[in-house]
């Protein structure tokens, strides 16, 4: 071959390449990068410019005052129109966007503006650890075969003895604020995120551990993640002072309820998936229509920030922690007739106060007790229908995960020094305890939280 026909070969080659490159499909995932880098600025769910609010797929198709930004295959879509010519009107301020990145957004609103960021693998590898982390959350499975504990940007399946690992899950989420397993036990779901800049729902096959999917909703961490009864959809606090409802299987928004002022902690789903309860920082509990998102009544009468919230497994019962150390049950519909008299008329039941916050409470699967902690560095387990069983102290940093065995009979502990500790529900004695990453010890070793067991009120 000639020198002028390898040439030749060698420039068809490239432009060859260079034409099946522009052939690939562009997802949603290539133009969130160009769109948080210009657009979440001004355009976000806390700062929504001119009505539109870039922070998610949905978000985005929505639009805003001035319209609808994305036609799917209209090349004269108002994003498009905004961030051309010589003088774009957007970004306002800052350097305008390069070619390629318009030439990038162009084609994917050609194709389709198709969102299939979810059907994206995760890749991310799991964490390295020089010192263990803070435990945010952890659930036991439904048969008590595996204990979900949150790690830096994964979630760690213990067996439940603490013997060793059965898998580690990797994701985007730095911090892991839930966990909880759907009613079937086929799906673990967590949410968190990276706090400031996304958050995100995290869904898992239970027995195989695959990653089914992870929507990215908002630009701040999730809270309180709640399934309904059958499964379809996904309730979840926000930091945006919203609480949201989502569809399991696309992702797809189904429900924004914005009429809290605070940041929403807990959700929770009636029997019959209909209606939702939201808990805030604002003190309020609502209950919302989990299709329409119409606030359908004040559950509680507000006294103090709510923190953490947990639905009883099989009546319509919460019980919420406060700022405070406040502890009440209520009833999460309201059967009863409202005077002046009554101006807390779901209100069950108040358990003894915490001495600090209480960060994180929870129900045993069978309803029969209530457990909590926080930042007093103590765990209180109460009987459901009132009085103490025991009080755990001596905990070297605050506490903020708590789950019950599928049985009920122990209880696991994590917090700050990164160990899980499990105990007798009843006594409160200590049954075993071992780091949450497997073979790395705490400081806080040496020493063992004391026990001080109270007699039943």
């Amino acid at each position: 071959m000639t020198a002028a026909r390898s040439l030749l070969w060698m420039i068809f080659s490239v432009a060859a390449a260079v034409q099946a490159a522009d052939k690939t499909p562009v997802s949603y995932k290539d133009i969130v990068p160009i769109l948080r880098a210009n657009c979440q600025g001004c355009h976000k769910p806390d700062k929504s410019k001119g009505g539109l609010d870039s922070s998610t797929y949905s978000a985005l198709l929505k639009g805003g005052k001035h319209g609808v930004a994305v036609k799917a295959g209209d090349s004269k879509s108002l994003l498009l129109e905004q961030v051309r010519g010589a003088t774009p009107e957007m970004p306002p301020d800052g350097d305008a966007l390069k070619a390629d990145q318009i030439a990038l957004l162009e084609r994917w609103i050609k194709e389709g503006a198709e969102d299939d960021s979810a059907s994206i693998p995760i890749t991310i590898q799991a964490a390295v650890y020089n010192s263990l982390p803070a435990v945010t959350a952890m659930a036991f499975s439904s048969n008590g075969n595996v204990l979900a504990v949150a790690g830096y940007r994964e979630i760690l399946l213990h067996k439940p003895d603490g013997s060793g690992l059965l898998a580690r899950l990797p994701c985007e989420a730095s911090r892991i604020e839930a966990i909880t397993y759907s009613r079937d036990g086929k799906t673990l779901a967590a949410c968190g995120g990276v706090p400031g800049l996304f958050g995100q729902v995290l869904l898992w096959d239970a027995s195989t551990y695959k990653p089914r999917a992870h929507f990215k909703l908002t630009t701040d961490s999730l809270f309180g993640i709640s399934l309904s009864p059958d499964g379809e959809r996904i309730a979840v606090g926000c930091a945006d002072r919203t609480a949201r409802v989502i569809s399991s299987q696309d992702g797809k928004e189904v429900v924004k309820f914005d009429q809290h002022t605070d940041w929403v902690f807990g959700t929770a789903f009636t029997a019959d998936g209909k209606r939702f309860i939201s808990a805030s920082r604002d003190r309020a509990m609502k209950l919302i229509h989990a299709e329409n998102g119409d606030l359908l009544d004040d559950v509680n009468k507000q006294t103090e920030p709510i923190l953490c919230m947990a639905r009883h497994p099989t009546e319509e019962l919460v019980v919420f922690g406060t700022e405070k150390g406040m502890i009440r049950s209520y009833k999460m519909l309201d059967s009863s007739k409202r005077d002046e008299k009554n101006d807390d008329p779901n209100r069950v039941k108040e358990y003894d106060r915490l001495p600090g916050a209480v960060q994180v409470i929870c129900y045993s699967a069978d309803g029969a007790f209530i457990a909590a902690g926080g930042m007093s560095k103590e765990v209180r387990v109460f009987k459901s229908e009132g009085g103490r069983l025991s009080t755990i102290t001596g905990f070297t940093g605050p506490v903020y995960a708590l789950a019950f065995t599928h049985d009920g009979t122990q209880i696991g502990v994590g917090g700050m020094d990164g160990k899980i500790r499990i105990y007798e529900t009843k006594s409160g004695k200590l049954v075993k305890a071992f780091p949450s990453i497997p073979g790395m010890a705490s400081p806080s070793d040496s020493a063992a939280p004391e026990i001080s067991s109270k007699p039943v009120k």
